[in-house]
């Protein structure tokens, strides 16, 4: 899923050029961003009077030269060879994260004789860990469904969020915990396309009080994966077909449900649904009593 778009490998299609940069540019937070380019700069600038530096400013130059040169090589690679990289930005991280680390270190060297500047720049570094190792705890278990603030507002059933349906038993849980639920409907959960998947999750843990309704006019609630609903809406239908053919061993008698939206039906209402950073991963339906 790229820019509201299905890449389907499998009948030899390719995504574009762009997609690995982009994709890096939108999953990265913005002053990591930053920091990486401003060290690109910073490498640019010390190459320009290097000649002026000692041997081991010299040297530290030439070994971030051959980071900078294997990531540019090994991202060129990745853009034009056709590769299906499936979230292949992520092993890219390590590369960019030693450039931001060049621009920390030159900002360091900037406020060496400046004391309370560099508390005052350390804290706010310390302050800028904490805060997003306490969105990932928030945001348990769709953190890996991130988009920095920039691109969030744009991404929505657009790019792939909670593609390892790792959501699904948060979903139940929270509904299980709404106050606004009604208490006199069983809790018994479809989630269309996606519902062996969710039996599965639940196979070992879910209580006598909770069930899989494999037929959705069984069900009191309907889990909507917002990504696999765009995802198998704008599938073709060789492909859809070749999907549900992968997965309908894993029903209930070979049942394959309709492709449709439950948004779309009078018998159901929202109540509640699961975001991370500000992105809708998943929504949660009741039936009308």
């Amino acid at each position: 899923m790229f820019k509201g778009e299905i890449c389907e490998i499998l009948n030899g299609e390719t995504l574009p050029w762009y997609y690995l940069p982009k994709l890096i540019c939108i999953t990265t937070p913005v002053p990591v961003l930053l920091l990486s380019l401003a060290g690109v700069l910073i490498m640019v600038v010390n190459s320009l009077r290097f000649r002026r530096q000692a041997a081991d400013a010299q040297e530290h130059l030439l070994f971030m030269w051959a980071i900078f040169i294997a990531f540019s090589v090994l991202l060129c690679f990745g853009m034009f060879s056709q590769m299906v990289l499936y979230n292949g930005w992520r092993h890219f991280y390590f590369f960019y994260a030693a450039l931001m680390l060049f621009s920390l270190e030159a900002l360091r060297e900037l406020l060496a004789d400046r004391r309370r500047i560099r508390r005052v720049a350390s804290a706010a570094l310390a302050l800028y860990f904490a805060y997003h190792g306490v969105a990932i705890a928030c945001n348990h278990p769709l953190q890996g469904s991130y988009y920095n603030p920039i691109a969030a507002p744009f991404v929505q059933e657009d790019y792939e969020t909670d593609y390892w349906l790792l959501g699904d038993g948060a979903a139940v849980r929270a509904t299980r915990d709404c106050r606004e639920r009604n208490s006199d409907l069983e809790l018994s959960f479809n989630a269309g396309y996606m519902t062996p998947m969710l039996a599965k999750s639940f196979e070992l843990r879910r209580s006598s009080e909770e069930r899989i309704a494999y037929d959705p006019d069984d069900a009191n609630y309907y889990v909507e994966l917002v990504l696999y609903d765009a995802i198998l809406e704008k599938m073709s239908d060789g492909v859809y077909a070749d999907f549900m053919e992968h997965y309908k061993v894993k029903f209930d008698d070979n049942y394959v449900p309709p492709l449709f939206r439950w948004d779309d039906r009078e018998d159901f209402h929202l109540l509640l649904t699961l975001k991370a950073y500000g992105v809708d991963v998943i929504r949660v339906y009741e039936r009308e009593a």
